[in-house]
């Protein structure tokens, strides 16, 4: 939407416990942070806004870490 409101177009699932998402400078990937395991799940951002993901991945030692970066 031109004036900046998001909208709920769907819900998509994560890995148990989810503590932060960052999307990347072209907008067009979302990775999520889950602190139960130290997973990252990562997502295509589609021209409609909804998600599909893509893969997800184990950080080593990561379980219980706060916060994650994308460029």
């Amino acid at each position: 939407m031109p004036h900046g409101t998001l909208s709920l177009l769907d819900q998509t699932s994560t890995d148990a416990g989810t503590v932060d998402a960052a999307a990347s400078a072209d907008g067009q990937s979302l990775y999520v942070q889950t602190g139960a395991n130290g997973i990252v799940d990562e997502y295509h951002v589609n021209t409609d806004g909804s998600l599909t993901q893509i893969g997800s991945v184990t950080v080593a030692n990561a379980n219980r870490r706060r916060g994650i970066a994308a460029v």
